[in-house]
């Protein structure tokens, strides 16, 4: 359904003209506010035994749970060596996913990326 709008030129001739109501559209009020309830508030929920643990988990999540990996590196490495082999447990750790790793060691994922194409320049495999 469409609105007439008039319109006076300088002459004071009428001029119609159609507007559509997508175009105007009346403003609304807003809903009023839910009524608040009146008492007391109600009460915290209760306290169990105890903080959970993982053994509270059911069987079949907690075989998914892994323990925190840890890398043992020997005393003497360089900081790029010892750099090197965080992001490669790393991503061993996560199986691959490169987002997760950067994630996990605090870098961006194109540094993570720059620092993988540097290493496969560089083809040198550290002892292990």
């Amino acid at each position: 359904m469409c609105q007439k709008k008039v319109r006076r030129k300088k002459n004071d001739k009428v001029e119609k003209e159609k507007v559509s109501p997508l175009l105007f559209t009346p403003p609304r009020a807003r809903p009023p506010p839910p009524p608040r309830r009146a008492g007391p508030p109600p009460p915290p929920p209760a306290a169990g035994p105890g903080p959970l643990d993982v053994g509270d988990l059911p069987e079949e999540i907690r075989e998914g749970v892994q323990e925190t990996a840890k890398i043992t590196l020997p005393i003497g490495l360089s900081m790029a060596d010892v750099e090197r082999r965080m992001i490669e447990a790393t991503l061993t750790h996560t199986r691959g996913d490169r987002e997760q790793a950067a994630s996990i060691l605090g870098i961006g994922l194109r540094t993570l990326h720059r620092r993988l194409v540097a290493y496969r320049r560089d083809p040198r495999r550290l002892a292990e």
